[in-house]
């Protein structure tokens, strides 16, 4: 994914006239990691991405890779795709085909020991998490409490949050998030 994604993003910004530097300044991300990203060997965050599809004036769906010869009510485990890797902690799996035209995203997220959003942060939209396996930190407007497998938390994005694996062992979560940034505009 990270391929086609860059790919469209350096035609796209190509066309537009608009150079790595003019693009870094206007989303606040540096041009060398422009630069790698547009060459498939950097990953990027849902967040980072909404920014610059909000810079160049185009959903986000432009940029992820066409699935509609795909059926859109299953996905086979086997069909799961990476949508971002960071920092080598944090892994999310796109786990639904054709997101495009659908309100909710839903994400199958692993998180390595030692992983953390850093800060509280928050943002439009609602969340819903299922804890899979391990034990996952939570915190939601500064009150934390661990949640375990079978566990769920089901909140505002609005309100300050916060994900962290503090253990030795690998987090694994479902997460379903709206709004949906690769919805049509």
């Amino acid at each position: 994914m990270a391929n086609e994604l860059g790919r469209k993003l350096k035609e796209l910004r190509t066309q537009r006239g608009i150079t790595l530097r003019e693009l870094g300044e206007g989303v606040g991300m540096s041009s060398g990691y422009l630069s790698q990203l547009e060459n498939g060997k950097s990953s990027i965050g849902i967040n980072q991405m909404a920014k610059i599809a909000d810079f160049l004036d185009v959903n986000m769906a432009y940029f992820i890779a066409d699935q509609s010869h795909k059926d859109s009510t299953v996905m086979k485990s086997y069909e799961h795709e990476i949508m971002y890797i960071e920092n080598d902690l944090s892994v999310e799996y796109r786990i639904s085909h054709n997101v495009k035209d659908k309100q909710m995203l839903p994400k199958m997220t692993w998180l390595m020991p030692g992983f953390s959003t850093e800060i509280a942060h928050s943002h439009p939209g609602e969340e819903f998490i299922y804890v899979i396996e391990g034990v996952l930190t939570f915190a939601i407007d500064g009150q934390q409490q661990d949640l375990y497998p079978g566990d769920t938390a089901h909140y505002s994005a609005q309100s300050e949050h916060k994900w962290e694996n503090n253990t030795c062992k690998m987090v694994k979560l479902i997460a379903i998030t709206t709004p949906n940034h690769f919805n049509s505009k």
